[in-house]
């Protein structure tokens, strides 16, 4: 960072010699002046000659048809050690269930700090020697606490699978366990599993589209234990909509006299998708409707079948298509209207549309029976008769909810609806997100637990995505070969993973990373019509084709690339039981020029953290604020230097580690051997 801050102070200092000398640029002048500061300030022809002093061999690159089997074969060993995590833990906590006995374990809010070490792979400080659990404020008034056989198990399970991080069930009863035992919370109660994107996702693993929609009627504005109804109404949609994952699409419509959706954008004609982003918006736009106004539910179901029109997906993909209609009144407008309007709708949408109704308020109850209709589609009451040709009718539910203060977990456990339609019983990799309390980036590997078709609950595990990808991440082979991954399953809808255009995993710090489709990256059209429609449908081969390869100059963003195109031979692997895609890029060539094993000669190897350990008789002085020596060189050692290079990104420097790697780099110590890529440096 010095030396570009160098190099662009005399650029700009040079530029502004030239503009006072003369009216235009002279590009010769401005030239030369450039190549004595590379020459004679940054040394670069000097350390060129250096480097052609050196002796080289070349090394023959390798078959593609091997390393892209190796790539694969690598990962697939990470992720079936992953589903058999995920299979374990499931079958503990359905013998738990089965069981007659059940544990005593402290609650997470309570442990006693003196109890938990710092854990630097957890990044905060926990006690592996228990597990705990939360138990939500909206929890049933006995949950199931897991016996002690869980702990062994989660136990044996951190000691054989050293990739994993957390452990955790959260049950249908609105309890989470986890292990390591950590205090993430002094909040006892708030914490509920069933309403998070993870437990939702596990529990109905078809992608969903949901419309929200929300009385802002006048009526609204009656108290409940000193809320009103519309602030009740807003944290039960916010809760729905947090619950969504990556795959789902939401959109939100308020009505009174008229119905509106989000102003401006695209949330206004049609579906979002679920990203951090796009809730985070949309929760502003629920937080910013007041009531007032009738109650006309013919708007309402108009707007929210046009977002859902307005959505289409391929013909190839299956959602679950949902309306949350949520009132506190009956309807300004005509009964029949309203089911005319709903029959007119339903049948443009082949009647694949599920209504879910909720009341709640005094004007309210049980027996309101145009909510009932609504969500059984009741047209023949109406004296109005459904197309037979169109399709079947998808019967929703209505929910009477006697309590406001329970509105939310009612509307946020719409899942059971869609998960009761079905059993889904298969293991669930998540979109990668960032961790809320520092891991980093994971991808969670999540099961639900049935017992006799009933749902009790999913269990769970985070894996690194950085030591999970990071032989497709750290992959070097010859100049222009490269290795990604992408998502092949339909409601992923081809989302890269990892890509040499994407960050590095490990420097990704929050969830509103766009998403991007893996043809935005690999631009040929020989690519979308050869490679990725064959390996979305679960093909694996190889194709050839001249490809454009994006190479950074230095740094992407302030340098730019190059462009070069070269005839490239594209490998492409699934992995099985999962949907990834793994794919190698690979360019032929004559073979790459691998510097030759040199003798240290001279000046010792000193690893750059010279603030951590040098050796004796080294002395320290102060450079520009930092620690810098004058009698030697302080060597970097790059991440691809190291077999595990995750792990060595992720490994906190201590004095000790420091002098390990420099007596292995002058010596050769054989205790490091297996960390290192390289064996000796000049």
């Amino acid at each position: 960072m010095v030396i570009v801050g160098i190099l662009f102070s005399y650029i700009i200092l040079t530029c502004s010699i030239c503009a006072s000398t003369s009216e235009s640029l002279d590009a010769v002048y401005l030239s030369n002046h450039l190549a004595i500061l590379s020459n004679d300030v940054l040394g670069v022809q000097y350390m060129q000659d250096i480097l052609n002093q050196h002796e080289y061999d070349t090394v023959p690159t390798e078959d593609g048809e091997a390393l892209i089997d190796t790539l694969k074969d690598s990962l697939q060993y990470k992720y079936q050690n992953a589903i058999a995590v995920a299979n374990e833990l499931a079958s503990v906590v359905k013998e738990s269930f089965l069981s007659d006995t059940q544990s005593t374990w402290p609650q997470c809010c309570r442990l006693p700090e003196e109890g938990l070490e710092e854990n630097p792979r957890f990044k905060q400080k926990t006690d592996d020697s228990q597990l705990c659990y939360y138990v939500s404020g909206t929890a049933t008034s006995q949950p199931h606490i897991l016996f002690e056989k869980a702990f062994d198990e989660m136990k044996r399970i951190e000691n054989q699978y050293p990739n994993v991080l957390w452990q955790y069930f959260g049950s249908e009863e609105g309890a989470l366990h986890q292990y390591p035992a950590t205090a993430s919370t002094p909040d006892c109660d708030s914490y509920d599993p069933r309403y998070r994107p993870w437990y939702v996702e596990a529990a109905t693993p078809m992608p969903k589209d949901v419309v929200i929609v929300i009385d802002r009627s006048g009526s609204m504005v009656t108290t409940h234990k000193g809320r009103t109804l519309m602030n009740i109404a807003k944290e039960a949609a916010i809760t729905v909509l947090k619950s969504m994952n990556q795959n789902d699409r939401v959109g939100f419509v308020a009505f009174s006299d008229k119905a509106s959706t989000p102003e401006g954008g695209c949330h206004s004609q049609r579906l979002a998708q679920a990203s951090a982003l796009n809730t985070l918006d949309l929760e502003d736009e629920i937080n910013n409707i007041s009531p007032a106004g009738s109650t006309y539910y013919s708007h309402a179901l108009n707007a929210a079948f046009d977002l859902i029109k307005n959505s289409p997906f391929p013909e190839n993909q299956t959602r679950n298509q949902i309306i949350m209609f949520l009132t506190d009144g009956l309807p300004s407008d005509d009964k029949k209207t309203i089911m005319e309007t709903l029959l007119r709708r339903s049948e443009e949408t082949m009647f694949k549309i599920a209504l879910l109704t909720f009341g709640f308020g005094e004007r309210i109850d049980e027996n309101t029976e145009i909510l009932s209709d609504i969500a059984l589609q009741n047209f023949e009451k109406y004296e109005l008769t459904p197309n037979s040709l169109v399709g079947d009718r998808t019967i929703g539910a209505y929910t009477y909810v006697t309590d406001p203060d329970k509105l939310r977990a009612s509307m946020a456990t719409y899942y059971n609806y869609i998960s009761n339609a079905g059993t889904f019983d298969d293991i669930i990799f998540t979109a990668p997100y960032v961790d809320a309390f520092g891991s980093g980036l994971l991808s969670s590997i999540l099961k639900p637990v049935r017992i006799d078709g009933k749902l009790k609950g999913v269990v769970g595990t985070d894996i690194p995505v950085a030591e999970m990808f990071e032989d497709v991440t750290y992959f070097k082979q010859g100049e222009y070969s490269y290795a990604f991954l992408f998502d092949g399953k339909d409601s992923a809808q081809g989302r890269t993973l990892s890509h040499p255009l994407l960050p590095l995993p490990q420097a990704v710090t929050n969830d509103f990373s766009i998403y991007v489709h893996i043809t935005t990256l690999e631009r040929a059209p020989e690519f979308e019509e050869y490679v990725y429609k064959d390996a979305v449908s679960g093909g694996e081969g190889k194709r050839i084709f001249v490809a454009d390869k994006i190479i950074a100059r230095g740094d992407t963003f302030g340098e730019g690339v190059t462009i070069v195109s070269v005839s490239t031979t594209y490998y492409w692997r699934q992995i099985e039981e999962t949907s990834i895609i793994v794919v190698l890029a690979f360019v032929e060539e004559e073979g790459k020029a691998q510097l030759k094993k040199q003798e240290v000669v001279g000046h010792p190897f000193i690893y750059h953290r010279i603030d951590l350990w040098t050796p004796s008789g080294v002395t320290i002085c102060n450079h520009i604020g930092n620690y810098a020596i004058t009698s030697s060189s302080a060597i970097y050692l790059n991440s691809d230097a190291f077999v595990e290079p995750t792990n060595y990104l992720a490994e906190q420097e201590t004095s000790d580690l420091v002098q390990a790697y420099s007596a292995y780099m002058n010596d050769n110590d054989a205790s490091r051997q297996n960390i290192f890529k390289v064996e000796m440096v000049l």
